[in-house]
């Protein structure tokens, strides 16, 4: 083998070995099993979306026997430390607010707890909105079951 080959496999070798430590082989959590692991902490890695700030899920179904529930969501890694402001919505009496609050973006990440779910009708579907003071917003819809 000549010296030229040898050192490119040098190279490669080397080059491979520098790289196993940017490897991630590993099987990464969804963002469910993160926040549920710890439910203090919202740490979301990799979150390259132009969205400024959504939800997880598309539709929370909120049981019966609850009067709570845990809705989370992304909001842009700029935007860490800036509140974000939600509202719950009926829509069938034009758009009447049932409950808002304010959460703030932690680690590209929110999470905020609905309450008092008692008061919502069982089988009917509301609407639940959240912006970012830039103006950036998402919906999502809760559902209570009574089953």
């Amino acid at each position: 083998m000549t010296n030229h080959l040898k050192g490119a496999f040098t190279t490669i070798g080397l080059i491979s070995f520098l790289m196993i430590g940017f490897q991630n082989c590993g099987e990464q959590p969804l963002p469910n099993e993160i926040l549920s692991s710890n439910p203090e902490m919202v740490q979301i890695s990799d979150q390259w979306a132009s969205d400024k700030v959504s939800f997880y899920d598309r539709l929370v179904q909120v049981d019966s026997g609850k009067d709570e529930v845990d809705i989370a969501g992304f909001c842009h890694r700029n935007s860490v430390g800036e509140p974000l402001y939600w509202a719950v919505v009926e829509d069938k009496n034009g758009l009447e607010v049932l409950a808002e609050g304010e959460v703030f973006c932690e680690r590209a990440g929110f999470m905020m707890k609905l309450s008092e779910l008692g008061q919502l009708d069982c089988d009917h579907h509301y609407q639940v909105f959240i912006q970012s003071e830039s103006g950036d917003e998402d919906m999502m819809r809760l559902f209570r079951s009574c089953n």
